[in-house]
């Protein structure tokens, strides 16, 4: 994949992240998957409202890189988990989940074994994650829980992630360099 090609899929994944995190909501309401996959699809909304980031340096436009990537391998795992249970939802969001193997596959590519580990991880983390009070395994389990959930990404989605499309696109031309110093800087990367 040519560095250009890598950038333009960074910045439709950003540009996609507010689009893609309603469908994460819908998950997490999803009756028929297990607790535990609900409760990693709702820690990794509480994960992208608190502003963490899971590979470090990343300011601005590039913050929700790791974000939407997080999301992409987390739906990936719940998918390979429960696939029957996430049918409507694939059918529902496919350009999410037609080539979410393929975008994963991507994404572990470009940022390496050890950046790719931070990720999962993260990932592995995400129904043990508390924000402003609020954990994870509430929000998948109580309806009340699950409602300030709902307000809270609407809320995010109306205040921050409003993005400057040409912004998103013109540092998504950066990420090959952010890659690069992340790796010299993360122990293990």
């Amino acid at each position: 994949m040519t560095q250009d090609t890598f950038s333009e899929f960074v910045a439709e994944c950003i540009a996609a992240l507010p689009r893609d995190m309603k469908t994460v909501l819908r998950v997490v309401d999803e009756p028929d998957l297990g607790d535990e996959d609900r409760a990693k699809a709702a820690g990794l909304l509480l994960y992208i409202l608190s502003g963490a980031n899971a590979l470090p340096g990343l300011k601005g436009v590039m913050a929700y890189v790791d974000d939407a990537f997080l999301l992409r391998l987390v739906l990936q795992q719940v998918r390979g988990a429960s696939p029957e249970a996430l049918e409507a939802h694939i059918e529902a969001a496919p350009e999410l989940f037609d080539d979410l193997d393929a975008h994963v596959d991507i994404i572990r590519s470009q940022l390496g074994t050890g950046l790719f580990a931070l990720l999962e991880k993260t990932a592995s983390t995400l129904s043990g994650v508390t924000y402003r009070g609020h954990t994870a395994k509430g929000c998948a389990a109580s309806e009340d829980e699950s409602t300030w959930l709902y307000d809270a990404v609407l809320e995010e989605l109306t205040e921050k992630l409003d993005l400057d499309e040409d912004e998103v696109v013109r540092e998504s031309k950066t990420i090959h360099d952010i890659i690069e110093r992340t790796q010299l800087r993360t122990p293990g990367a």
